[in-house]
């Protein structure tokens, strides 16, 4: 039998629990293998896995992808070398697993339980994974099979007995296939803690330091917690998790005392990770704290982390919403070296949560998981766990009558109900918003459309291919002409069709009796990152710079500078130039300038057209309206025609006859307003087209 010697990569989030091993089509050619085959792969102990294709990113580096139960039975951890080669099961009669202490409850029914084992290979000692409904999964030792031997497989006419022997056999801890939309920051993480835990002579061979401490910071349910579980579990360290505010205690000396005892745990039982969340709470800047207990506890946890040996056997990892509130001595070199950004995810990002929190469930054929996730703009990985569970629970209620149940389907209706009734948490401050309107509610300006679907749509989309080119993202658009031309209408319908969110800032939002303006601004652009991918919109800018002067153009700038790599785009709306700041709309800023001019004639047609299509009955002309209306912009159609229908609907209700909107209403408006120019009317046309 042939060998193949590889090395451990982790598995695919969608792919934990279902006992399966992706590897190069290429490997599986020379192993002998095809698609479904079983593999026998030996570490320290060995796994027999159902091997399937890898993506293309993992081919042609000698890798197997396991999730974190097979890497346990082997004895692994990522990127050790294992050994592999092809293997075929004996069907078993019986298989007997240890229910490890779980509550019956807590264990799926036999019939359920064989439907989740089903052509899967066991050996004993070994754990086999049982995903349960909303994702989670419990782990059950294999304590014997008949007939005995080496590897079983559990088939249709395998009988399964439950047995309480151990307490060994409990809920599945966090790993990395738990994780998802998080890879580059899953990554920076693993290099700052994993391996110094693990490979600590490394460090010492290149002789420099391995870091001591570690901070995350970002929205709330974006996964710090998650992230720092799973590292724990999978470099097998002494894991001790602490609440900020928990630690903190109003008698002398006793928050102090709690922190020396953790500290000195950790080291007892090293290699450990320290997880201190919302480290805010514990460590704020003493500058501006009345109290001494906080002052107090800020100087011992320095002490603590600066009396931390060099050895990387001990890592604290913090994490906080808000880390500009944390006293800077935390944040120097030798305490936290390190700071990553745990943001709200992308849509590839939200995909992979929620293949995650759907791998226990049964989907109907109509659930589109990667429309869920475009639909679901600023939603943080516990705001899409939470959107399974309430999906879930809408499934749940159609069977509730129901005497036999059987498998529960859920449906893309269900996620729907579910999406009206789960609000995205990184959207409920009062300036994000998901934009509603798209470009089929704007008349004209097709040119500019086209433009900006190059300039931020198509690069977002195919980022990659973007990359390879060295070609840049657009950052930073302007958009100059009168009011009313569709400018704000613009960047709504961009950030739409580009699935982005949308801050809208307008000038009075700017200042404030309570913070500067550059604090305002700051403050804003913070948010934006926190919802990245988003379009940052400041309207009527030549208003807010005449209002707030240098300040403000100063600050902005400074924001446009220090947010290069965020991946947001920032619209700036103005009249005219008037009192801009030409640095401000330089060319190493300034992505693309668009004018936006009054509409033509063909432009009011199309305006007029989206204005009327939701009207219940009308008989207007269309011709001759955007014929007689030149000069006028889309706001100023758009207060007409809603004018002509207030007077239609009144004569109506107060039968007077009416209840059609014709030219007439119209013509009688446009009379009455007095616009920027003088509108020629020509009333014996009218009465033609009448």
């Amino acid at each position: 039998m042939n060998k193949y010697h590889f090395y451990v990569a982790e598995g695919l989030p969608e792919d934990k629990g279902k006992d399966i091993v992706r590897m190069d089509p290429k490997d599986m050619k020379n192993l002998g293998v095809q698609t479904g085959d079983f593999l026998l792969i030996k570490g320290k102990s060995q796994v027999a896995l159902k091997v399937f294709p890898c993506p293309t990113n993992f081919r042609g580096a000698r890798l197997i992808q396991v999730d974190n139960i097979a890497r346990e039975n082997l004895g692994v951890s990522i990127g050790d070398p294992v050994e592999v080669e092809k293997v075929e099961p004996t069907p078993l009669k019986t298989v007997m697993l240890d229910r490890g202490g779980l509550a019956p409850d807590e264990i799926p029914s036999q019939e359920e339980l064989k439907r989740h084992l089903l052509g899967r290979a066991v050996i004993i000692s070994n754990k086999v994974p049982v995903v349960l409904y909303g994702g989670s999964a419990i782990a059950l030792r294999v304590q014997g099979m008949a007939p005995p031997g080496e590897i079983g497989l559990v088939t249709k006419d395998t009988a399964i007995i439950l047995v309480d022997q151990t307490l060994d056999s409990k809920r599945d801890s966090v790993s990395y296939e738990d994780i998802g939309g998080l890879d580059e920051e899953v990554k920076k993480v693993r290099e700052l803690v994993e391996l110094p835990l693990t490979r600590p002579d490394l460090f010492r061979k290149v002789g420099i330091e391995p870091p001591k401490g570690i901070l995350l910071y970002g929205p709330p349910g974006t996964g710090k917690t998650l992230i720092a579980r799973a590292v724990a579990s999978d470099s097998r360290a002494y894991f001790i998790a602490i609440n900020g505010p928990e630690i903190m205690s109003k008698y002398y000396g006793e928050s102090e005392a709690r922190l020396r005892e953790i500290f000195e745990e950790a080291r007892k039982n090293s290699p450990a990770i320290i997880f201190i969340d919302e480290l805010d709470a514990v460590a704020p800047k003493r500058s501006e704290v009345v109290g001494d207990v906080e002052k107090r506890v800020v100087a011992q946890l320095l002490s603590l982390m600066d009396g931390l040996k060099s050895r990387g056997d001990v890592i604290v990892i913090g994490a906080s919403n808000m880390p500009e509130l944390l006293d800077p001595a935390l944040r120097r070199p030798g305490r936290f070296d390190r700071e990553i950004f745990i943001g709200v995810p992308g849509t590839r990002g939200r995909e992979e949560i929620l293949k995650i929190h759907t791998r226990g469930m049964s989907l109907a054929p109509d659930v589109d998981l990667k429309k869920i996730a475009y639909l679901t703009h600023g939603y943080t990985g516990a705001d899409l766990a939470q959107l399974c569970k309430e999906a879930g629970m809408r499934a749940l209620g159609r069977y509730m009558d129901r005497h036999e149940v059987g498998d529960v389907i859920v449906t893309k209706e269900d996620f729907e109900n579910a999406l009206k009734a789960i609000e995205p948490s990184a959207l409920r401050e009062m300036v994000v918003e998901v934009p509603s309107v798209g470009f089929e509610d704007i008349g004209g300006l097709n040119d500019i459309k086209k433009n900006l679907l190059e300039l931020v749509k198509i690069p977002l989309q195919h980022s990659e291919e973007y990359e390879s080119y060295g070609l840049k993202k657009a950052r930073f658009i302007f958009f100059l002409g009168p009011s009313g031309v569709g400018k704000s209408l613009m960047a709504n319908a961009i950030a739409k069709e580009a699935g982005l969110n949308l801050i809208h800032i307008t000038p009075p939002m700017l200042i404030s009796h309570k913070i500067g303006i550059e604090q305002s601004i700051s403050d804003v652009f913070k948010l934006a990152k926190r919802v990245s991918p988003c379009v940052l919109l400041f309207d009527r800018i030549d208003g807010t710079v005449q209002t707030l002067g240098e300040r403000f153009t100063n600050q902005l700038i400074m924001e446009l500078d220090a947010n290069k790599e965020v991946n947001n785009v920032i619209i700036a709306i103005a009249n005219s130039l008037k009192g801009i700041d030409q640095s401000l709309i330089s060319s190493n800023r300034l992505t693309k300038m668009f004018t936006f001019n009054i509409p033509t004639i063909e432009e009011r047609k199309e305006i007029l057209e989206i204005i009327l299509k939701d009207l219940p009955n009308h008989e207007v002309s269309i011709e001759y309206l955007a014929e007689v209306t030149e000069g006028l912009t889309g706001a100023d159609l758009k207060a007409i025609i809603e004018k002509a229908c207030h007077r239609v609907l009144s004569k109506k209700i107060l039968n007077r006859g009416g209840g059609v909107l014709t030219n007439k209403e119209v013509l009688a408006v446009l009379k009455e307003i007095d616009f920027r120019r003088e509108v020629q009317f020509n009333e014996s046309r009218c009465q033609e087209v009448v």
